[in-house]
């Protein structure tokens, strides 16, 4: 199985300051998100400790970006891996129940299409750093 591996960000953005704003980025808009996701009927908890989990993670991404430690990044990306995999329930389960708001619905899509991305970016600047390739 090949891992898609990116020299730069968006083509241009060096991949260790593409990781210090993934992370700030990626903060901001699981902040948004989450907003969305806290008021859902179906279990508003898990998407509460999935919201803080991934949080952390991003802070953790933006210390790992500075300091240029590998397991900081391995953090954010299993995590993200989950954070997207929430997203898509979500999504699922606003369709089923359609009582989720159209907004929300676009705010947990773009988690998942700037999820991948961003977990991509990531991982090509773990393995930059040294670390082993990472396969979900």
């Amino acid at each position: 199985m090949e891992i898609i591996y990116v020299k730069k960000c968006c083509f241009c953005i060096n991949l260790k300051i593409a990781c210090i704003i993934i992370a700030i980025f990626d903060c901001i808009l699981t902040s948004l998100a989450h907003k969305f996701d806290a008021h859902a009927d179906a279990v508003p908890h898990v998407a509460t400790i999935i919201f803080l989990c991934h949080f952390i993670s991003c802070i953790l991404l933006l210390l790992g970006g500075i300091l240029e430690r590998p397991v900081l990044l391995l953090l954010y990306m299993r995590l993200t891996v989950l954070r997207v995999f929430w997203s898509l329930v979500f999504c699922f389960l606003a369709v089923c129940v359609g009582k989720i708001a159209l907004v929300a619905i676009a705010i947990e899509t773009l988690m998942i299409t700037t999820g991948v991305y961003f977990w991509i970016v990531v991982n090509s600047y773990y393995g930059l750093l040294g670390g082993h390739q990472y396969i979900i």
